[in-house]
């Protein structure tokens, strides 16, 4: 199994003339200092999702999100990345819609992409994180 923190850093390091691109080290990610200070490989998946202030539908999704984050704390760390504030990632996962969700496994493989605020995106997740029909109508999803 590959180490998780070796994938993303790998990633990182091809993409140095992205990120450092007329930006100060102080822009860099936070987190690269949370996956660097692992000191065992991480089992959760992690979900990134890219919103910002001004964004109307993150914010009507950011609720579910949070629950279904809650639900499956277990297997799965949230990653919020500011669009306006973490430009470098944005440019990295090749982000043009808000909200975009990207879940990706313990290797650093891509589960699931989901772009835009949707119900079939949301249940696309759900079912990524092996939820059933049930919990999603239990959940009070929007």
């Amino acid at each position: 199994m590959r180490h998780p923190v070796a994938c993303w850093m790998a990633i990182l390091l091809l993409a140095i003339p992205v990120l450092f691109s007329g930006v100060s080290i102080a822009k860099l990610p936070l987190f690269l200092t949370h996956l660097q200070a692992q000191e065992k490989p991480p089992t959760k998946k992690l979900l990134f999702f890219f919103t910002a202030a001004w964004c109307s539908p993150c914010k009507e999704i950011k609720p579910e999100v949070e629950r279904l984050v809650k639900r499956n704390e277990e297997q799965v760390e949230l990653i919020w990345v500011d669009f306006d504030e973490q430009g470098p990632l944005t440019d990295l996962f090749k982000i043009t819609t808000l909200p975009t969700l990207i879940l990706v496994d313990s290797d650093g493989g891509l589960v699931i992409r989901i772009e835009g605020a949707t119900r079939e995106g949301l249940k696309a997740l759900r079912t990524s994180l092996g939820e059933s029909a049930e919990e999603e109508d239990n959940g009070s999803g929007p």
